[in-house]
């Protein structure tokens, strides 16, 4: 995605002593996804600065700093940063590596 920051936490792809994954997505003020997009994981997201509209589902949903969104698996999403002055930051959390075959 152009104009958006990401930063992983746990080294969840090369490590399968995590069950989940977080990162941190940051987006400049009028970027966006460049589509949307489903996945296969439930997901949550606290908003750390900024705000944007979100698309969960069918609807979009405004948020801003010091809302939290939790997504169910296969909920289409997306979102653009809005606002005039802070740029849109989430702290992202999904599951991984439970599926995995021992």
């Amino acid at each position: 995605m152009e104009n958006c920051y990401i930063r992983d936490f746990l080294p969840a792809a090369e490590n399968f002593g995590f069950d989940m994954n977080m990162h941190i997505l940051k987006f400049h003020l009028g970027a966006s996804h460049g589509y949307i997009e489903t996945h296969i994981q439930e997901h949550g997201m606290y908003f750390l600065t900024g705000s944007a509209m979100y698309r969960l589902d069918n609807d979009w949903v405004p948020v801003k700093k010091g809302d939290y969104v939790f997504m169910d698996a296969y909920c289409p999403q997306a979102c653009y940063a809005v606002g005039r002055e802070d740029d849109l930051t989430y702290i992202y959390s999904k599951d991984c590596n439970r599926d995995v075959k021992l």
